[in-house]
């Protein structure tokens, strides 16, 4: 009876200790499971900020590229226009000097903010005849936005002799006359022209290459008949000035 007793001591002894072995075991298998997963969601999420933080660092590398360009391109069309510029002010005081225009040419500052991103509608056919000095021939229209609103001005093909200070031109040039709210106190009444290139589409409609007509140096010079529809109605501070 008594080893009977301890018989079944032991079977039940090794049972218990089987069953711990195999939950201790079995635990052992869950935490290593539960930490591969753990470890591989957080290497997951590691790899996820990574890539998160990489493409934010391409994105702000991005932006700044672009304002860079952006901005070499603004510095690039600036020292464009500075130059050109220089260049209209020589060939009109080369010109004030042949017609015995007293003074020097004047130039408002130069604003990039009044060179502006143009359209050039589709041309007419180019006039097979000379044009009168005191003749606008339709040829298409221009529309910008300056400041705010949007602008749209008929363009023309007129006589060479609306033109100061410029090298030898063919008999039809295309030009583009404006009004704005400086006439009659910082510029003419009468208004000023800006040339434009035979091409129609996008172009840079730059203000600060504006200039005066003849007319108001030489009185036998015809004035264009500009009316409301030539109107900008904002100050075009660029340009030639009184």
């Amino acid at each position: 009876m008594e080893g009977e007793r301890k018989s079944r001591l032991i079977f039940y002894f090794q049972l218990v200790v089987g069953i711990v072995v195999y939950a201790l075991f079995n635990s052992t298998s869950i935490i290593e499971k539960a930490s591969e997963d753990l470890a591989r969601s957080t290497s997951r999420k590691k790899a996820l900020l990574i890539v998160l933080s990489a493409l934010a660092v391409l994105a702000v590398l991005a932006a700044i590229a672009v304002a860079l360009l952006g901005s070499a391109r603004e510095t690039s069309l600036s020292q464009k226009t500075g130059a050109d510029q220089a260049a209209l002010r020589q060939e009109l005081s080369v010109y004030f000097l042949e017609h015995n225009v007293q003074g020097e040419p004047q130039f408002f500052p130069i604003d990039d903010q009044l060179r502006v991103e143009a359209t050039l509608g589709e041309l007419a056919l180019t006039p097979t005849e000379a044009i009168s000095p005191d003749t606008l021939v339709p040829a298409t229209r221009i529309s910008f936005t300056i400041s705010g609103p949007s602008v749209s001005l008929p363009v023309y093909y007129t006589s060479p002799d609306y033109l100061m200070g410029s090298s030898p031109a063919p008999r039809h040039v295309l030009m583009v006359f404006f009004k704005d709210l400086t006439n009659g106190t910082e510029t003419p009444e009468k208004g000023r022209y800006l040339l434009l290139p035979a091409t129609p589409g996008p172009m840079n409609l730059d203000f600060n290459l504006s200039r005066l007509l003849p007319c108001f140096y030489f009185n036998e010079k015809p004035c264009p008949p500009l009316t409301s529809e030539h109107l900008i109605n904002l100050s075009i501070r660029a340009g030639q000035k009184n």
